[in-house]
């Protein structure tokens, strides 16, 4: 989205203006160019989404063990923000051809949280830590390894 706005605001820069002539084009484009660079280098790569979601993956999984179905459903609505994400912004990464692979793991967690089943959500569940290993095979990062979680990364939050 921003690759779109800085253009729209150079126009409207450039447009607003009583002329100026090239030199002040010439401004406004190095300007334009050094946005750009600016807006590369704060984008975030794959490994930062990828943490995210192992973020909401392992709250996802402490809230619907215990019955925490509204945060549950929360978490899954996270994960599922982040990856639709990626191909937004790093979309001429190979892995992201991929991604695809979660969408049945992920409906089956959904219906799982709507149901409010417990049985079906943990089996939901390994299916989809499953997929995101298979995933991480299938783009030659197999050495990341996802789990069900032992242990809650955070101490601070109520799970039910």
């Amino acid at each position: 989205m921003l690759k779109f706005l800085i253009p729209v605001a150079v126009m409207c820069v450039v447009g607003c203006s009583n002329g100026g002539g090239t030199a002040r084009m010439d401004r406004l484009e190095k300007a334009n160019d050094s946005l750009t660079m600016q807006v590369a280098a704060l984008r975030p790569g794959l490994g930062e989404y990828m943490l995210s979601i192992q973020i909401h993956h392992n709250k996802l999984w402490f809230a619907g063990a215990n019955g925490g179905w509204e945060l549950a459903a929360f978490e899954l609505d996270e994960i599922k923000e982040q990856l639709e994400k990626i191909p937004q912004v790093c979309g001429n990464r190979p892995e992201v051809k991929q991604l695809s692979m979660v969408d049945a793991p992920l409906a089956k967690v959904d219906s799982a949280i709507a149901h409010r089943d417990t049985a079906k959500f943990r089996q939901a569940f390994l299916l989809l830590t499953h997929t995101c290993n298979a995933c991480h095979e299938a783009v030659h990062f197999g050495f990341n390894k996802i789990k069900v979680p032992a242990d809650p990364m955070f101490s601070n939050q109520e799970w039910k």
